[in-house]
């Protein structure tokens, strides 16, 4: 693909089928700017806040992508004991129930229970036992059946944005939900099964955006989700930005934020607010033409119903 770079009146071409490397077009740009460059931290900035601002300005084909997470078996082996106020659910036959570390981070529920519990640890012990992130509300008893089960996940560190998950066994799409409609119309989350349902559950601690499916899933399961790539950053050195978005893009943007930056010194002439809009409309021009340009490789959006009326439809199923 064609990279263009506009520089006075002459017109350099430079040819790349994977991007433009960060240090490369920085220096470029430097060259610019006589002996009055930015520094490194400025520059930067600036190429990578106009990158995101052209990533985020449409849903661009090269911005769409797939990825695939797998569920985690319900565990319901052998049988717990527990004790209203306490923290700690131990195994009532010593290595029946096969838990590992595995179930940190999952729930627990004993059997007649709604309360479900988030489970903070495992100890490998004689027997082996949870710790609760909260303390036992149910019932004190020995020989309870349970489940231990997850129903959040976890998606790709990219995904910026989920436009649909399916599941791979039975070739259907799960309906989106709003997380506060789940909460409204399952608040305990009940019922296990066959997914059907799914909803945004926000980020875990690393930012990673996460999904909550229900019905809370049995079994081993592949799941689909289509996703828009979230923006990435910048980085100076040997990064590269997609080949789809042209350096004179950027360089236009990026010549924009300077001259207004130039603008604010002591030694302005008064022409470079004028000459920091002229950069910005041609900046708006190339981003229009890109947008023409990618439409061409835009798949057709289907029409979506108001969440509400998705919600309708289920109770009535």
């Amino acid at each position: 693909m064609a990279i263009v770079v506009q520089q006075g009146s002459a017109s350099v071409s430079t040819a790349s089928s994977q991007g433009i490397a960060v240090d490369s077009i920085i220096s470029r740009l430097a060259r610019e700017c006589g002996d009055k460059p930015p520094d490194g931290y400025l520059s930067l900035k600036w190429l990578e806040d106009r990158y995101r601002q052209v990533w985020s300005a449409s849903d661009w084909p090269f911005t769409l992508k797939t990825g695939v997470f797998q569920t985690v078996a319900r565990i319901t082996a052998g049988t717990v004991t527990v004790t209203n106020g306490s923290t700690t659910v131990t195994e009532t036959t010593t290595n029946e129930n096969g838990w590992s570390s595995a179930i940190e981070g999952r729930y627990f529920r004993a059997l007649g229970d709604k309360a479900f519990y988030p489970i903070s640890t495992f100890t490998n012990g004689t027997p082996d036992s949870l710790t609760l992130e909260r303390a036992y509300e149910g019932t004190t008893g020995t020989d309870k059946s349970y489940s231990i089960f997850q129903h959040i996940y976890s998606l790709g560190s990219d995904v910026g944005r989920i436009d649909g998950i399916s599941d791979l066994n039975q070739g259907r799409f799960l309906r989106e939900i709003s997380s506060d409609h789940l909460d409204e119309t399952f608040p305990n989350r009940t019922t296990y099964g066959e997914s059907e349902l799914w909803a945004n559950a926000g980020r875990d601690a690393n930012d990673i955006y996460k999904v909550e499916l229900y019905y809370i899933p049995s079994s081993v399961r592949g799941f689909q989700y289509r996703y828009k790539q979230e923006a990435p950053y910048l980085t100076s050195g040997a990064d590269k930005t997609v080949p789809h978005i042209f350096e004179s893009l950027l360089r236009h943007g990026w010549k924009a934020d300077y001259w207004r930056w130039r603008g604010s010194m002591d030694d302005a002439t008064g022409q470079e607010q004028a000459w920091s809009g002229q950069e910005e409309m041609l900046f708006s021009k190339e981003l229009s033409e890109m947008s023409a340009r990618e439409a061409q490789n835009r798949p057709p959006s289907k029409m979506r119903l108001a969440d509400r009326y998705i919600r309708h439809r289920f109770y009535r199923a």
